[in-house]
């Protein structure tokens, strides 16, 4: 059986191969040496197995983050949203007006709630991977707890 040209598997396998310097780990590597600003980007270009403009055009498209990184240049996930807490919190904003669009009944898509778990998945994951969920503790004592009501007699509950 041959796969749906249209599916979203050969999209990203499309995607995959046709924008190489889109690929999330080569993008962020990449990024940071724009950033950096020690290899021209014909070096780069060699290196990345593209054309000079294709660099110049990945610079041009990915400005922004070049500049926060090199605002941070020693912050290794630096220019990285996924590693801000403040904008994993906006995404789980968003998810939450998507699941307030689902109890209105109008997203016809059960398709992306699917998503949006998975999605919340990863968020928590990368949360707890950079160390940015606090550690929960549970405090046990092994000792006689009393409990003293000001004001009322206990002789009068009985």
């Amino acid at each position: 059986m041959q796969p749906d040209a249209n599916s979203p598997t050969d999209e990203v396998a499309t995607r995959r191969t046709r924008y190489p310097l889109e690929r999330g780990h080569v993008r962020w590597k990449l990024i940071h040496e724009l950033a950096r600003g020690e290899k021209t980007r014909t070096a780069l270009a060699k290196e990345y197995g593209v054309t000079q403009s294709a660099i110049t055009q990945f610079a041009d498209r990915h400005r922004t983050r070049i500049d926060e990184v090199r605002a941070d240049i020693e912050n290794e996930f630096a220019g990285l949203w996924i590693a801000d807490k403040r904008r994993r919190i906006e995404e789980y904003a968003a998810e939450i007006d998507l699941i307030e669009e689902v109890r209105a009944g109008t997203v016809r898509n059960m398709r992306d709630v699917e998503l949006s778990k998975l999605k919340a998945a990863i968020l928590r994951a990368v949360a707890d991977e950079l160390g940015q969920i606090p550690a929960r503790m549970n405090v046990s004592v092994n000792q006689k707890v009393t409990y003293v009501i000001e004001g009322v007699d206990p002789e009068t509950l009985r």
